[in-house]
């Protein structure tokens, strides 16, 4: 194959790479350390261009159809060219093909990369129809079942989800509120709540470590959703999902073991966010 490559590359082909092929005879023959040549073993690919690249991944059909133009003779295809090509432009396939732009994505795929960042790009890419064919999903928690289950399929509801994991890097976004809380020297942080709640398990492993480094008590305030067990057992018995109350609460740590408090509503008022929602649960979810 290098053999093939190196002719082709002599012969001016501008889908392969002249000075990787070389760098990859060298080393070959002995006259290159291999850490100094490309490894073609593992990384055939280095020994191509841009256009070769963009040749050798081309492809017409969708990725479900493949297998079946495998099978189509070249007569056959010929003969269904008209169906797939203008005719009136193109005397056969062969001209047809060898006037495709086949750096065509590519090119648009750069630009693409260019003019947005992850967040604009779901935004505006991220279309009813890309949902559908690929089959994305929502899920959601259900109270009711106790277990994870297909929330919605709906292209602004799995935006809004995927946009989640980009506010702040998916991690929640926790504010310094008071470096004196309660005039005891303490340190009171804030989680600015977005409608998803802390995982209170990192979220009192965090505490600990902090208290190490502030070296008095700390604590975090948060806001959670809680149900009541008699509302529970009505949703499991309709089949429906219980409402829960958002309730402020107060962890801290002194340095023996994370407590729970009530949290001031002037607090909660604070860290609470204003109209925004990442739930996805339809209101017939389990209906």
């Amino acid at each position: 194959m290098l053999d093939e490559l190196a002719e082709l590359a002599a012969d001016g082909d501008p889908r392969i790479d002249a000075e990787m092929v070389d760098r990859a005879l060298s080393v070959r023959e002995g006259d290159t350390d291999a850490d100094d040549g490309p490894d073609i073993e593992e990384y055939p690919w280095k020994l191509l261009t841009y256009e070769g690249l963009a040749e050798r991944h081309y492809v017409l059909s969708r990725p479900q159809h493949r297998t079946a133009l495998r099978n189509l003779s070249r007569s056959t295809l010929e003969e269904r060219a008209r169906y797939m090509f203008d005719v009136d432009r193109y005397a056969t396939v062969a001209d047809a093909l060898a006037d495709v732009d086949r750096t065509a994505g590519w090119s648009r795929m750069y630009e693409v990369r260019e003019s947005h960042n992850d967040v604009t790009f779901i935004d505006e890419f991220l279309t009813d129809e890309f949902v559908r064919e690929r089959n994305y999903f929502t899920y959601e928690y259900s109270q009711a079942g106790e277990e994870f289950r297909v929330a919605s399929t709906g292209a602004d509801d799995v935006k809004r989800k995927l946009l989640l994991q980009f506010t702040n890097f998916g991690k929640p976004t926790i504010a310094v509120l008071d470096g004196n809380f309660e005039n005891r020297g303490e340190l009171l942080l804030g989680h600015q709540y977005n409608g998803v709640a802390l995982d209170e398990q990192q979220a009192k492993a965090t505490l600990e470590r902090v208290f190490e480094l502030w070296g008095r008590p700390v604590n975090l305030a948060t806001i959670r959703t809680e149900y009541d067990e008699k509302e529970l057992r009505n949703a499991r018995r309709h089949n429906s999902e219980p409402e829960g109350t958002e309730v402020g609460v107060r962890f801290q740590y002194d340095g023996g073991e994370v407590t729970e408090h009530e949290l001031d509503t002037e607090i909660t008022d604070r860290i609470a966010a204003d109209g925004v929602d990442y739930d996805t649960k339809p209101d017939d979810w389990l209906a």
